[in-house]
Protein backbone atom coordinates (compact mmCIF):
# COMPACT_ATOMS: atom_id res chain seq x y z
CA UNK A 1 0.00 0.00 0.00
CA UNK A 2 1.32 3.34 -0.90
CA UNK A 3 1.72 6.09 1.55
CA UNK A 4 -0.85 8.38 0.33
CA UNK A 5 -3.46 5.22 0.17
CA UNK A 6 -2.57 4.44 4.07
CA UNK A 7 -3.07 8.04 4.76
CA UNK A 8 -6.82 8.27 2.29
CA UNK A 9 -7.35 4.93 4.91
CA UNK A 10 -6.70 6.53 8.19
CA UNK A 11 -8.33 9.76 6.94
CA UNK A 12 -12.10 7.89 6.28
CA UNK A 13 -11.46 5.86 9.55
CA UNK A 14 -11.40 8.83 11.29
CA UNK A 15 -14.07 10.83 9.85
CA UNK A 16 -16.02 6.95 10.03
CA UNK A 17 -15.55 7.72 14.05
CA UNK A 18 -16.41 10.87 14.33
CA UNK A 19 -19.63 10.57 12.90
CA UNK A 20 -20.68 7.10 14.27
CA UNK A 21 -23.85 7.76 16.33
CA UNK A 22 -24.23 10.91 15.75
CA UNK A 23 -26.33 13.92 14.40
CA UNK A 24 -26.22 15.87 12.02
CA UNK A 25 -29.23 19.07 12.42
CA UNK A 26 -30.05 20.02 8.93
CA UNK A 27 -31.38 23.53 9.50
CA UNK A 28 -33.73 24.91 6.89
CA UNK A 29 -34.88 28.55 6.42
CA UNK A 30 -38.13 28.36 6.11
CA UNK A 31 -41.70 26.89 7.65
CA UNK A 32 -42.57 23.32 7.28
CA UNK A 33 -44.32 22.08 3.87
CA UNK A 34 -42.41 24.66 1.45
CA UNK A 35 -40.05 23.91 -0.74
CA UNK A 36 -36.85 23.66 1.14
CA UNK A 37 -37.98 22.30 3.58
CA UNK A 38 -39.33 19.19 1.30
CA UNK A 39 -35.57 18.76 -0.39
CA UNK A 40 -34.08 18.72 3.16
CA UNK A 41 -36.51 15.88 4.40
CA UNK A 42 -35.89 14.00 0.96
CA UNK A 43 -32.47 14.07 0.95
CA UNK A 44 -31.27 14.01 4.95
CA UNK A 45 -31.53 10.04 4.78
CA UNK A 46 -29.27 9.46 1.60
CA UNK A 47 -27.12 12.37 2.78
CA UNK A 48 -26.52 10.42 6.14
CA UNK A 49 -25.97 7.22 4.56
CA UNK A 50 -22.88 9.23 2.11
CA UNK A 51 -20.84 10.05 5.31
CA UNK A 52 -18.62 7.43 6.85
CA UNK A 53 -20.13 6.88 10.10
CA UNK A 54 -23.48 7.22 8.68
CA UNK A 55 -24.86 9.57 10.84
CA UNK A 56 -28.56 10.44 11.52
CA UNK A 57 -29.92 13.53 9.87
CA UNK A 58 -32.53 15.99 11.83
CA UNK A 59 -34.28 18.50 9.66
CA UNK A 60 -35.29 21.33 11.63
CA UNK A 61 -36.97 24.68 10.83
CA UNK A 62 -36.04 28.01 11.85
CA UNK A 63 -37.93 30.04 9.29
CA UNK A 64 -37.11 34.12 9.37
CA UNK A 65 -35.35 37.00 7.68
CA UNK A 66 -35.61 35.35 4.08
CA UNK A 67 -33.83 32.51 5.98
CA UNK A 68 -31.06 34.99 6.88
CA UNK A 69 -32.24 33.60 10.75
CA UNK A 70 -30.75 30.32 9.82
CA UNK A 71 -27.62 31.33 7.81
CA UNK A 72 -26.86 33.20 10.60
CA UNK A 73 -27.66 30.92 13.05
CA UNK A 74 -24.99 28.24 10.87
CA UNK A 75 -22.50 31.32 10.94
CA UNK A 76 -22.11 32.21 14.38
CA UNK A 77 -24.27 29.66 16.51
CA UNK A 78 -23.73 26.69 15.45
CA UNK A 79 -21.14 23.75 15.84
CA UNK A 80 -18.36 24.26 13.91
CA UNK A 81 -17.18 20.50 13.43
CA UNK A 82 -19.55 19.02 10.15
CA UNK A 83 -22.76 18.57 12.57
CA UNK A 84 -24.60 21.23 11.36
CA UNK A 85 -25.91 22.54 8.25
CA UNK A 86 -28.26 24.79 6.24
CA UNK A 87 -30.93 24.98 3.56
CA UNK A 88 -30.95 28.81 2.86
CA UNK A 89 -32.89 31.09 0.55
CA UNK A 90 -30.33 32.02 -2.51
CA UNK A 91 -31.37 35.77 -1.82
CA UNK A 92 -29.23 34.94 1.81
CA UNK A 93 -26.00 34.65 -0.31
CA UNK A 94 -26.63 37.34 -2.10
CA UNK A 95 -27.81 39.83 -0.18
CA UNK A 96 -24.84 41.57 0.95
CA UNK A 97 -24.01 42.56 -2.49
CA UNK A 98 -27.53 43.85 -3.72
CA UNK A 99 -28.75 45.48 -0.01
CA UNK A 100 -27.32 48.23 2.35
CA UNK A 101 -29.33 45.91 4.65
CA UNK A 102 -26.74 44.13 6.80
CA UNK A 103 -27.02 40.10 7.79
CA UNK A 104 -25.43 38.61 10.29
CA UNK A 105 -24.05 36.36 8.76
CA UNK A 106 -20.74 36.07 5.64
CA UNK A 107 -21.32 34.20 2.39
CA UNK A 108 -17.78 33.88 1.58
CA UNK A 109 -16.95 32.50 4.93
CA UNK A 110 -19.66 29.23 4.06
CA UNK A 111 -18.74 26.12 3.09
CA UNK A 112 -21.12 25.15 0.01
CA UNK A 113 -21.97 21.67 -0.10
CA UNK A 114 -24.21 21.48 -3.25
CA UNK A 115 -28.06 22.43 -4.81
CA UNK A 116 -30.39 20.24 -4.60
CA UNK A 117 -32.02 21.52 -8.03
CA UNK A 118 -31.29 24.83 -10.50
CA UNK A 119 -34.81 26.20 -11.27
CA UNK A 120 -36.82 29.03 -12.85
CA UNK A 121 -38.43 31.10 -10.46
CA UNK A 122 -42.04 32.22 -11.63
CA UNK A 123 -44.47 34.79 -11.08
CA UNK A 124 -48.37 33.44 -11.31
CA UNK A 125 -51.76 34.81 -10.47
CA UNK A 126 -55.77 34.53 -9.57
CA UNK A 127 -57.39 33.91 -12.66
CA UNK A 128 -59.94 36.68 -11.37
CA UNK A 129 -56.99 38.69 -10.91
CA UNK A 130 -57.05 42.55 -12.29
CA UNK A 131 -53.31 41.56 -14.17
CA UNK A 132 -54.04 39.34 -17.09
CA UNK A 133 -50.32 39.41 -18.51
CA UNK A 134 -47.42 40.88 -17.54
CA UNK A 135 -47.14 44.01 -19.80
CA UNK A 136 -50.57 44.52 -17.57
CA UNK A 137 -48.24 45.35 -14.63
CA UNK A 138 -46.78 47.74 -16.08
CA UNK A 139 -50.20 49.73 -15.10
CA UNK A 140 -52.21 47.98 -13.09
CA UNK A 141 -51.33 46.96 -9.69
CA UNK A 142 -51.32 43.20 -8.56
CA UNK A 143 -50.97 42.62 -4.40
CA UNK A 144 -48.64 39.17 -4.08
CA UNK A 145 -47.47 37.18 -0.76
CA UNK A 146 -43.66 37.12 0.30
CA UNK A 147 -41.41 36.39 3.06
CA UNK A 148 -39.12 38.72 3.86
CA UNK A 149 -36.03 40.49 2.50
CA UNK A 150 -33.58 37.74 1.07
CA UNK A 151 -36.48 35.90 0.18
CA UNK A 152 -37.42 35.49 -3.57
CA UNK A 153 -40.83 36.36 -2.63
CA UNK A 154 -39.66 39.36 -1.67
CA UNK A 155 -36.38 40.39 -3.50
CA UNK A 156 -37.90 39.34 -7.28
CA UNK A 157 -41.11 41.74 -7.33
CA UNK A 158 -39.05 44.07 -5.61
CA UNK A 159 -36.53 43.97 -8.10
CA UNK A 160 -38.95 44.10 -11.32
CA UNK A 161 -40.52 46.83 -9.51
CA UNK A 162 -37.39 49.18 -9.13
CA UNK A 163 -35.85 48.45 -12.76
CA UNK A 164 -38.81 48.47 -15.17
CA UNK A 165 -41.67 50.28 -12.39
CA UNK A 166 -43.61 46.74 -12.36
CA UNK A 167 -46.81 47.79 -9.59
CA UNK A 168 -46.53 44.93 -7.49
CA UNK A 169 -47.73 45.44 -4.11
CA UNK A 170 -45.94 43.34 -1.49
CA UNK A 171 -47.36 41.45 1.66
CA UNK A 172 -44.66 40.22 3.82
CA UNK A 173 -44.20 38.40 7.30
CA UNK A 174 -45.41 34.63 5.44
CA UNK A 175 -42.99 32.34 6.62
CA UNK A 176 -43.04 30.40 3.57
CA UNK A 177 -44.25 29.25 -0.05
CA UNK A 178 -46.57 26.74 2.35
CA UNK A 179 -47.95 29.60 3.76
CA UNK A 180 -48.57 32.07 0.63
CA UNK A 181 -50.00 29.43 -1.26
CA UNK A 182 -52.88 28.91 1.22
CA UNK A 183 -52.90 32.84 1.19
CA UNK A 184 -53.46 32.63 -2.51
CA UNK A 185 -56.47 30.06 -2.26
CA UNK A 186 -57.91 31.73 0.19
CA UNK A 187 -57.89 34.75 -1.94
CA UNK A 188 -55.81 36.95 0.36
CA UNK A 189 -53.33 37.78 -1.79
CA UNK A 190 -53.20 38.07 -5.72
CA UNK A 191 -50.58 36.17 -6.96
CA UNK A 192 -47.24 34.64 -5.42
CA UNK A 193 -43.69 35.56 -7.50
CA UNK A 194 -40.62 33.92 -6.93
CA UNK A 195 -41.65 30.41 -6.42
CA UNK A 196 -39.66 27.13 -8.17
CA UNK A 197 -41.20 26.20 -11.28
CA UNK A 198 -40.49 22.54 -10.70
CA UNK A 199 -42.95 20.74 -8.57
CA UNK A 200 -45.60 23.38 -8.75
CA UNK A 201 -47.93 21.51 -11.10
CA UNK A 202 -47.59 18.39 -10.00
CA UNK A 203 -48.48 19.88 -5.93
CA UNK A 204 -51.26 21.74 -7.42
CA UNK A 205 -52.58 19.89 -10.24
CA UNK A 206 -55.68 21.00 -9.99
CA UNK A 207 -55.04 24.99 -10.42
CA UNK A 208 -53.67 24.87 -14.13
CA UNK A 209 -56.16 21.84 -15.17
CA UNK A 210 -59.63 24.41 -13.41
CA UNK A 211 -57.83 27.59 -14.52
CA UNK A 212 -57.62 28.94 -11.16
CA UNK A 213 -53.79 29.75 -11.37
CA UNK A 214 -52.13 31.28 -14.13
CA UNK A 215 -48.36 31.75 -14.59
CA UNK A 216 -47.42 35.56 -15.71
CA UNK A 217 -43.89 35.65 -16.22
CA UNK A 218 -40.46 33.70 -15.80
CA UNK A 219 -37.78 35.57 -13.46
CA UNK A 220 -35.48 33.85 -16.00
CA UNK A 221 -32.49 35.11 -18.03
CA UNK A 222 -33.34 31.35 -20.71
CA UNK A 223 -36.57 30.47 -19.19
CA UNK A 224 -37.54 27.07 -18.23
CA UNK A 225 -38.38 24.79 -21.40
CA UNK A 226 -41.83 24.04 -20.87
CA UNK A 227 -43.06 26.85 -19.88
CA UNK A 228 -41.28 28.71 -23.03
CA UNK A 229 -43.16 26.08 -25.32
CA UNK A 230 -46.46 27.42 -23.58
CA UNK A 231 -45.19 31.30 -24.49
CA UNK A 232 -44.64 32.56 -21.06
CA UNK A 233 -42.63 35.75 -21.38
CA UNK A 234 -39.72 36.31 -19.59
CA UNK A 235 -39.33 39.58 -17.37
CA UNK A 236 -35.81 40.03 -18.72
CA UNK A 237 -37.32 40.65 -22.48
CA UNK A 238 -39.13 44.20 -20.83
CA UNK A 239 -35.52 45.50 -20.19
CA UNK A 240 -35.49 48.63 -21.40
CA UNK A 241 -31.83 49.33 -22.00
CA UNK A 242 -28.33 46.68 -21.23
CA UNK A 243 -27.74 48.22 -17.82
CA UNK A 244 -31.50 46.92 -16.83
CA UNK A 245 -31.10 43.23 -18.68
CA UNK A 246 -27.78 43.15 -17.00
CA UNK A 247 -29.41 43.65 -13.46
CA UNK A 248 -31.65 41.57 -14.03
CA UNK A 249 -29.28 38.57 -15.42
CA UNK A 250 -27.52 38.95 -12.52
CA UNK A 251 -30.01 38.77 -9.78
CA UNK A 252 -32.01 36.03 -11.52
CA UNK A 253 -28.46 33.60 -11.58
CA UNK A 254 -29.77 32.94 -8.10
CA UNK A 255 -31.61 29.86 -9.54
CA UNK A 256 -28.42 28.19 -10.50
CA UNK A 257 -28.08 27.17 -6.72
CA UNK A 258 -31.62 27.72 -5.28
Amino acid sequence: MSLSAAQDLNAKDSVEQFYRGKQIAMIVGSSAGGGYDTYARMLSRPFGNAIPGNPTVVVQNMSGAGSNRAAGYIYSVAPKDGTAAAAIFPGAVLQPLLSEQPVPHDPSKLVYLGSANSDVYVCYVRSDAPVKTFKDMLTTELIVGASNPGATTYDLPLLLNNVIGAKFRIVTGYPGSREITLALERGEVQGACGIGWTGIEMMHPNWFSTGMIKVLVQFSANGHPDLNKRGIPRAIEFARDDDERKVMELVFSQGIFG
